[in-house]
C-alpha cells in the first residue's frame, strides 16, 4: 500500500511564519505529498512568499487564495483542492504524470489518500510521514491517526503523548468532559474519504476543531502513535481569553454538534454534559472579567444540567463569591 498525503495549510497573516512549515514537509523522508497552501485572505506578503515556492516545487505545492473566512473555511477549501489534484493525477498515465506528483503505486496497484493538516506556525518533525505510513501500514483500516506532539512556549519544549479510552461513547464523554486531550491538527493524520461526509463548521472561528475531534469519535476508532509527529507553537493574545467571545464560540460548538443531524441519535444523551461543561467554562470565564452576574447565570446553568460535575471547591467558591458581590450591587 502507497500512502498519499495531502499538506494542507491554512494561512492567514502567517507570511512569516509558513516557511518554516513548508520546509518542515519538503524535509520529510516519505516523499508522496502534495502541499496545499489556502491562504485567507492576507494582506502581508503571504502572496509573495507561496510563489517563491511554487517556483521551486512546482506541481508539489499548489497556492489557493480566498478572501477571509476563517480556518474552518480554508480547511474545507484545502480539502477540496487535495480532491480536484487527486482527480487530476488518477486522470493521466502514471508515466505521464505531472513532475513531483506522481504517486507510485506497489505491485497490487493499491494507493490511499489521507490528509494532514499543518497550521501555518506549527511544523512537522523529520519523519513524520513514515510514523504515519508505517502505521497505516500495520493497521490499513484506521481513518485517523494521533501522534504525540511537542508543544513550545515561550523557548521551552514539552512532550505530550496521548492515551484514548477504548470505547467510543466513553471517548466521546470524556472527550465533552476534557478528561483527556489530543493537540490539535497538526499531530494527526486522517483518510481522505472521512471528509466526504464531514466538513469543519464554517461558523466556529475558534474551537473549530472540537466539533470535528467529537464527531470523529463518534464514528472511528482512531489508533495513537507515541512518537512526536509535529512540533505545535503556542503564541499569546487568544481570544479565547475574552469573556464575550469565548461565551460565543461556547455556544456556537454546541450547536454545531449537537444541531446539525450530524451527530447520530444515541450520542445525543451526552448534550447535558457538554452543557454542564461549556456553563462551567463559561463561569470561570466570566468570573476573571469580573462579570459576576454572569458567573452565576452560567453556573446555574451548569448546576442544573450535571450538578455532580460542579461539586469543587474552585466551581462552588466562585459561584459563591459572584452572589454574595451581587447581592450588593
Amino acid at each position: 500500500m502507497t500512502h498519499f498525503f495531502s499538506i494542507i495549510i491554512p494561512c492567514h497573516n502567517d507570511g512569516a511564519h509558513v516557511s518554516r512549515a513548508i520546509e518542515s514537509v519538503v524535509g520529510q523522508s516519505h516523499d508522496h505529498w502534495q502541499i496545499i497552501l489556502v491562504d485567507d485572505g492576507s494582506t502581508d506578503n503571504t502572496a509573495e512568499v507561496a510563489a517563491g515556492w511554487t517556483r521551486r516545487l512546482g506541481a508539489k505545492f499548489i497556492y489557493h487564495h480566498q478572501p477571509n473566512r476563517g480556518a474552518s473555511a480554508a480547511r474545507n477549501s484545502g480539502v477540496a483542492q487535495a480532491a480536484k489534484q487527486w482527480g487530476q493525477h488518477q486522470g493521466q498515465e502514471q508515466e505521464q504524470g505531472a513532475p513531483g506528483q506522481r504517486v507510485e503505486v506497489d505491485e497490487h496497484g493499491e494507493q490511499r489518500r489521507y490528509v494532514v493538516f499543518l497550521d501555518a506556525d506549527d511544523e512537522l518533525l523529520a519523519g513524520a510521514l513514515s510514523t504515519y505510513a508505517r502505521c497505516l501500514n500495520d493497521h490499513p483500516q484506521v481513518c485517523w491517526v494521533i501522534g504525540a506532539a511537542q508543544i513550545e512556549k515561550g523557548g521551552r519544549i514539552k512532550l505530550r503523548q496521548f492515551e484514548l479510552p477504548t470505547s467510543r461513547h466513553k471517548r466521546f464523554s470524556e472527550f465533552l468532559e476534557k478528561k483527556f486531550a489530543v493537540g490539535n491538527v497538526s499531530n494527526m493524520c486522517f483518510a481522505a474519504e472521512l471528509f466526504d461526509g464531514l466538513k469543519f463548521d464554517q461558523r466556529l472561528r475558534v474551537a473549530e476543531d472540537v466539533t470535528l475531534f467529537a464527531l470523529l469519535f463518534s464514528i472511528t476508532d482512531p489508533v495513537v502513535v507515541n512518537e512526536a509527529v509535529a512540533i505545535n507553537h503556542r503564541r499569546g493574545g487568544s481570544l479565547r481569553t475574552q469573556s464575550s467571545f469565548a461565551e460565543l464560540s461556547e455556544s456556537l460548538v454546541e450547536a454545531a454538534l449537537f444541531d446539525h443531524g450530524q451527530l447520530a441519535p444515541e450520542y445525543q444523551i451526552y448534550r447535558p454534559l457538554f452543557a454542564a461543561r461549556q456553563g462551567r467554562s463559561l463561569a470561570r470565564h466570566a468570573f476573571v472579567a469580573g462579570k459576576y452576574a454572569d458567573v452565576v447565570h452560567w453556573s446555574k446553568v451548569a448546576l442544573s444540567n450535571k450538578p455532580g460535575m460542579c461539586l469543587n471547591i474552585k466551581f462552588m467558591w466562585r459561584y459563591g463569591w459572584a452572589r454574595i458581590i451581587q447581592s450588593f450591587s
